[in-house]
């Protein structure tokens, strides 16, 4: 039998399936003739069948000594290589081919993988981009080109991408799950959420999919069910670190800090070396006010990952909360410097430089927070923001942001703004709609649902203080700028002249749960005690919400007298505090409406302020009839309610 009828019988028994008599015959071949080239290359294949990737690899090393410029052994080769992980072998046998003939998209698809392997994220890309010009419909290097967008942070172009893979590959679980983190890296985790749903029924023993499923469902504010879906990654991989990190945030966003405790210690014990466990790490023992601990495990995340500009920020933001502001503000420059353009880091950044006064700078860099959150008409129109260009003649929206106390604040700049010659059109909320429509200069109220009439440019209501240079000279804060209604004001005038005599006080002592540092910021009604035990007081409810239900307890051996069921927006409430003698209150939007409304106003002050509160000073040049009493110890508001009391003592003596 000569070689080549040998090998035409090895090649029967290979098509035939009879493996090992094929491999008998192909190494009698090689044995006596060991450069027989179709035998080498065929007992490569037949050992790729075999899952001998090793030998495989041997067969076509040597097939390659023989025919060094063929492209398919290179080709073949450089993608054996890259299954063994031999990924500095693989590459430069691809490249290889690819000089040799460029016009391979296989192979540039193979590059891709060994690039994305080695961390290269821009050359991987590229390499799927040209995989796809020579051979547009390749599904696997589309595949591969979405997957590679997805790890190099790009959702954005990641998500055409894998949403055409998704029409040709539509069994591919790989396209799915990608295509629903690019789309909950986007914001656009309700669209994520069944894709990962889906990917977890055709794969239910895959800790990765239950894990990207929690990180979408917190995105959509689904907290329980995202600690479920942690709670299914880690039964599935009780070594999973980044899932019990996760779990650990989700935790805290559900005021669970003993169980986010545990979640975040059993992340670090695993994997200590990941920047990002270490970083959620130290954001629980920030939430449990172990502020020196949070900061070192900040500092060993930035180790880790050093071009990471999240615990740089953190770092920043414990400072901060532990009132080392100026070593905080320092920080946070270095967060800004590590990563230029980001915004949320600038808007904090922004904030810390307005509470420490540094109004020149802070406003500028405090617009980054339109970056972060997008406005109603950032999404809506295509008119542009006013920058501030002479407005005369003009018709200006302004776009209320964050909380009704913002609006209220930043109200006052519309008579400034109407004097330069605009038309004023104010967007707000609906419980604004009466109180701000007595602002000098408003033209017409809007709501954020109703069509707005035509109008040539917009602003966000907290960039006007930027926009009108405004430093603490020039703070606009002439009160009374709004009012209420005078029959709602004779109405309460008269209910009141009921009542028994007696300083009139009125009360508001929580804000809006939602906010992120309402905890801080908001009290029980209870802890306003020693406000009772001063005589010659009657205290009336200013409390909306879940917490006006407090007044109906005493507070103390006094009754709070409780008519918030009459107050249907912020005008009704206006025209209750008009009779009133004073106002007490947390940092809420009653502060606000009280010291719009020139009221004599008492507001808390917690620890760690509101940018608006500034530091240390007992006033507001915001409001000229506002008081501030400050928690001087993180947490306790003993003091400053008993400073309070005492204060109330003497205005209710007259002294």
């Amino acid at each position: 039998m000569t070689l080549q009828q040998a090998h035409e019988a090895a090649s029967a028994e290979h098509r035939a399936g009879r493996l090992d008599s094929a491999q008998r015959i192909y190494e009698q071949i090689l044995q006596y003739q060991p450069t027989h080239l179709d035998t080498l290359l065929a007992a490569a294949r037949l050992n790729h069948q075999l899952g001998r990737i090793e030998h495989a690899i041997e067969y076509m090393r040597r097939a390659n000594v023989i025919a060094p410029d063929r492209t398919d052994i290179l080709a073949n080769l450089g993608m054996l290589q890259a299954m063994t992980e031999h990924f500095d072998e693989a590459l430069p046998t691809l490249r290889r081919a690819l000089a040799i003939d460029p016009n391979l998209p296989e192979v540039h698809n193979n590059l891709g993988n060994v690039l994305r392997r080695k961390g290269d994220l821009a050359g991987a890309i590229a390499a799927y981009q040209t995989a796809l010009q020579q051979a547009p419909n390749y599904a696997d290097a589309l595949v591969n080109l979405g997957i590679g967008l997805v790890s190099a942070n790009d959702p954005q172009a990641a998500i055409p991408v894998l949403q055409r893979a998704a029409g040709m590959a539509p069994d591919n679980v790989d396209v799915r799950v990608n295509l629903g983190e690019a789309l909950r890296r986007e914001g656009r985790g309700a669209e994520a959420i069944p894709l990962f749903q889906a990917a977890m029924v055709k794969r239910p023993n895959e800790a990765e999919i239950p894990a990207l499923l929690g990180q979408a469902l917190i995105g959509v504010g689904d907290v329980r069910g995202a600690i479920e879906a942690y709670q299914r990654a880690v039964s599935l991989n009780p070594n999973h670190a980044e899932a019990l990190s996760y779990m650990s945030v989700a935790y805290a966003i559900a005021n669970d800090l003993d169980a986010a405790y545990q979640a975040a210690g059993r992340a670090v014990q695993i994997k200590p070396i990941s920047g990002e466990v270490q970083n959620n790490w130290g954001h629980i023992l920030q939430k449990l006010g172990r502020a020196d601990e949070a900061i070192a495990a900040y500092r060993e995340s930035l180790k880790l990952t050093p071009h990471y500009p999240e615990p740089q920020n953190n770092i920043a933001s414990t400072l901060w909360d532990t009132g080392r502001f100026e070593e905080a503000l320092a920080e946070m420059h270095k967060a800004s410097a590590m990563s230029p353009g980001h915004a949320a880091i600038d808007a904090n950044l922004g904030m810390m430089m307005l509470t420490l006064g540094d109004f020149e700078n802070g406003w500028r860099v405090y617009e980054a927070r339109l970056e972060v959150i997008p406005g109603v008409l950032d999404k809506q129109t295509a008119r542009p923001r006013w920058d501030g260009s002479n407005p005369a003649g003009k018709t200006i929206v302004l776009e209320s942001e964050q909380g009704f106390g913002d609006s209220i604040q930043f109200a006052r700049y519309v008579p400034m703004l109407a004097a330069r010659g605009a038309r004023v059109i104010v967007q707000c909320q609906p419980h604004l709609q009466r109180l701000l429509q007595t602002v000098a200069g408003v033209a017409q109220i809007a709501l954020a649902d109703e069509p707005l009439p035509e109008f040539d440019a917009y602003a966000r209501m907290l960039s006007l203080p930027g926009l009108f240079n405004t430093d603490f000279a020039t703070i606009p804060a002439s009160v009374p700028y709004v009012s209420a209604d005078p029959r709602r004001v004779i109405e309460f005038r008269e209910r009141l002249a009921a009542e028994p005599s007696g300083i009139k006080v009125g009360l508001a002592w929580a804000g809006n749960p939602v906010h992120g540092n309402d905890r801080d910021r908001s009290i029980a009604m209870q802890a306003l005690a020693p406000l009772a035990k001063v005589p010659g007081v009657r205290f009336f409810s200013l409390q909306k919400g879940e917490a006006s239900r407090q007044a109906q307890s005493p507070l103390s051996d006094a009754t709070v007298t409780d008519w918030t069921n009459d107050l249907t927006d912020f005008a009704d409430t206006a025209a209750l505090v008009q009779n009133l003698d004073l106002v007490i209150t947390i940092d809420s939007a009653v502060a606000h409406l009280a010291g719009a409304l020139a009221a004599k106003t008492w507001v808390l002050v917690q620890y760690v302020p509101d940018w608006r509160w500034l530091l240390n000073r007992n006033d507001s040049p915001w409001y000229p009839t506002m008081r501030l009493f400050r928690q001087s110890i993180k947490g306790s508001w003993n003091e400053p309610i008993a400073q309070m009391a005492e204060s109330l003592r003497d205005l209710a003596a007259g002294r």
